[in-house]
């Protein structure tokens, strides 16, 4: 899984340096940046089952055809720039 890192934190420690920091200057600030608060977005889309109730593609439960799967949180935009399905 990627590591997401906050940007202002990379900011605030690489550019008073200038452009002649060494290369193992930057990497040792990016190693011990601290982790961002996200998350990677599931996507997938409501399937109608054999009882013809709504049911989401990547987990299986019965939803009423919202925007996101109540159950994983999945964004239900049809699998959409999607790579995890």
């Amino acid at each position: 899984m990627p590591k997401y890192i906050e940007a202002n934190y990379l900011l605030d420690r690489a550019v008073p340096h200038g452009w002649s920091t060494p290369k193992w200057v930057s990497e040792i600030v990016i190693e011990d940046a601290p982790p961002a608060d996200v998350r990677e977005n599931i996507h997938g889309m409501w399937i109608i089952d054999e009882d013809g109730n709504l049911e989401c593609n990547v987990c299986g439960h019965h939803g009423v055809g919202d925007l996101y799967c109540e159950r994983c949180g999945a964004i239900m935009d049809e699998g959409e720039d999607n790579e995890t399905n």
